[in-house]
């Protein structure tokens, strides 16, 4: 796994740090398309493609990571590392795909959960978004059957309220939106596969919001335009 940060040209957007495998063979847009808002400032997009075989099925790293900061010195959790884990090692299997080429994790036969957990930016913003993207084979689709963040090493949940239910873009592809307020310094978001449900696939987007949102995604130029406001 390689890291690299770059300093974005743009007086909106701080320092972007990607982290991805040299051997990554993914679009990068990841299932269904970005957001709008990404690579936003205080945003993190995880994708896990699980293209090789997982060392540890309880700190699965994502195969791209990427954060972009703030102007106002904020740094991201550093409680622990965006990871995914499994709810137990045996019931999970990795499966080469596509002549070894890329892979995917299957449940087994009594189906079971992955847990994603992701950094945030510790920031004073009221509002966190996320979107999650998911491809998958199967016939019964993955579920998202909890959202919620956490401050700092807090053991409160701040539960996600949906805004927007799964879009199907194709017969094993969707996304769906999510918010949380108070925004959290970290996201828990856990999926439930049933037996032998294939998962392919997922990204998850981020952003820290100035303002709650209406279900509906900011245009880009607004998204600024709202940053620029609360700049003194």
């Amino acid at each position: 796994m390689t890291a690299t940060c770059v300093r974005r040209a743009s007086v909106a957007l701080g320092a972007v740090c990607f982290a991805s495998s040299a051997s990554a063979q993914v679009d990068p847009a990841c299932v269904v398309g970005p957001p709008i808002w990404r690579g936003e400032p205080l945003s993190v997009w995880a994708q896990w493609a699980f293209e090789t075989q997982p060392d540890n099925l309880q700190s699965i790293t994502p195969n791209i990571l990427q954060t972009v900061g703030g102007t106002g010195g904020e740094t991201l959790f550093d409680g622990f590392a965006t990871h995914a884990e499994v709810d137990s090692g045996g019931n999970w299997a990795w499966i080469p795909r596509f002549d070894n080429s890329d892979g995917a994790l299957q449940a087994g036969q009594s189906g079971g959960q992955i847990f994603f957990k992701v950094q945030n930016w510790v920031d004073q913003e009221p509002v966190k978004w996320i979107r999650i993207q998911i491809e998958f084979e199967g016939s019964v689709p993955p579920f998202v059957s909890l959202v919620e963040g956490y401050k700092g090493d807090s053991t409160d949940p701040l539960p996600g309220v949906i805004t927007q239910q799964p879009v199907f873009t194709g017969p094993t592809t969707y996304f769906m939106d999510w918010e949380i307020r108070p925004n959290p310094d970290w996201d828990l978001i856990v999926l439930d596969l049933a037996p032998g449900v294939i998962l392919d696939r997922i990204c998850i987007d981020t952003i820290s919001l100035p303002t709650p949102g209406a279900g509906a995604l900011l245009s880009l130029a607004g998204l600024v335009a709202l940053r620029r406001r609360r700049v003194p």
